[in-house]
């Protein structure tokens, strides 16, 4: 059934319904370069030399890389996150947290410099496939200074428009490890991608993704962030989501450590 009321959430705790998934990869986030996205948690663990383009999923990492993997639902039910634990948070600053559905992602390695590429099958996800919410984004990997010096996406947008055109500012950012795209005007969502132009190079990905949640972090400890007290309607998670992290930090100032993350799934 789903979970409509925060008695739903209840009863389906209080019936052990829940999985706690603990995500354990000790790590200095550094500083950032002014306010801005400056680590994905999941770029950093991925391997390279991997299939291009990816569809993600639960178990697209190993165990060791950081692998959030959770048990599917029976059948008719379906899984929601409820919340985050952190184990330890020494923060200098406030951050926040987004995390998000990792849907699909193409490695621009060695594709070409000052180009235009085109994406071979499949140019989208297998999952949120209308692309309501979806969003654009380029990860560097580990933190690399090969930021192009400029990029543009040919996408689909939520209507099955295609042609659209997502732009980057602010490349040039030695402290960004996650560059955020603007999708053209009205647009709200991605189905899939078809070409990108690139000034440049880039050794990153270009990735797709579903926001799932966020939360603030500005104390030193343990952290916790709960959905159920503040909201009721939880997000739904797909079976099969990668879910994976990044962190917004408001200044340049400051280190953030982060060791251990326990994700809190319900199902109902």
């Amino acid at each position: 059934m789903a979970l409509t009321t925060v008695a739903d959430i209840k009863a389906a705790v209080r019936d052990n319904r829940v999985q706690k998934i603990l995500w354990y990869w000790p790590n200095s986030f550094g500083a950032a370069v002014g306010a801005n996205f400056c680590r994905s948690w999941w770029g950093e663990l991925t391997p390279t030399g991997t299939t291009d383009p990816r569809i993600c999923t639960k178990t697209t990492l190993s165990p060791t890389d950081g692998r959030v993997y959770f048990n599917d639902p029976e059948p008719g039910n379906q899984l929601y996150l409820l919340g985050f634990d952190y184990g330890e948070a020494s923060v200098q600053q406030q951050f926040v947290v987004f995390c998000y559905d990792r849907l699909w992602d193409f490695d621009m390695t060695s594709k070409g410099t000052s180009t235009t590429v085109t994406i071979p099958s499949p140019q989208g996800p297998d999952r949120n496939i209308g692309g309501v919410g979806n969003f654009i984004f380029l990860e560097t990997r580990n933190g690399s200074i090969a930021f192009p010096t400029s990029l543009t996406v040919s996408y689909t947008n939520q209507d099955g428009v295609s042609g659209r055109t997502a732009t980057f500012p602010n490349l040039l950012n030695a402290g960004k490890l996650v560059n955020w795209s603007n999708l053209a005007v009205g647009d709200y969502g991605v189905q899939s991608i078809q070409s990108y132009t690139i000034g440049g190079t880039s050794n990153g990905w270009l990735v797709i993704g579903k926001p799932i949640a966020y939360f603030l972090v500005n104390a030193t400890g343990a952290v916790s962030f709960d959905t159920v007290w503040s909201t009721t309607q939880l997000t739904p998670l797909d079976p099969n989501a990668c879910l994976s992290l990044f962190e917004y930090k408001s200044s340049g100032a400051g280190v953030i450590f982060i060791s251990g993350l326990t994700y809190t799934i319900v199902e109902g």
